[in-house]
């Protein structure tokens, strides 16, 4: 951008020539880069390395085998699927399927253990 050129921004229907600074406008307020270092506010970088996006998508195209597959029982199917991926699509407590299926907690938490150690297995073979 030549040094001379001026930038605007629309305020209330009308322009208003800014600084090159300038990168956000709220309401009547206009923060300034500076401001936002000074601020504290920790803003996360939204953009995921094409890597990582690479090998999240591998990761999940092996954990859809491994759900598709006998590498699993289905009782073990059964609890993932119930603790993970139940209707609301949060999954339910560990708590609230014991209740359901009348299988101690602990015994629940137990065969997780074993089924992520089956998946971790898997995963990194």
């Amino acid at each position: 951008m030549p040094k001379n050129e001026k930038l605007y921004i629309r305020v209330n229907g009308r322009l208003v020539a800014v600084d090159k600074r300038i990168i956000a406008y709220e309401s009547v307020e206009i923060i300034s880069f500076e401001g936002l270092i000074e601020s504290g506010e920790d803003y996360p970088d939204e953009c995921e390395s094409t890597e990582d996006t690479v090998l999240k998508t591998v990761m999940i195209d092996k954990l859809h085998y491994v759900l598709q597959t006998q590498i699993l029982s289905d009782d073990e199917k059964e609890l993932i699927e119930a603790l993970y991926f139940s209707s609301d699509g949060e999954g339910m407590s560990e708590r609230k399927y014991a209740a359901i299926s009348g299988i101690p907690r602990a015994t629940i938490e137990y065969r997780r253990r074993i089924i992520f150690s089956k998946l971790r297995h898997f995963l990194q073979g």
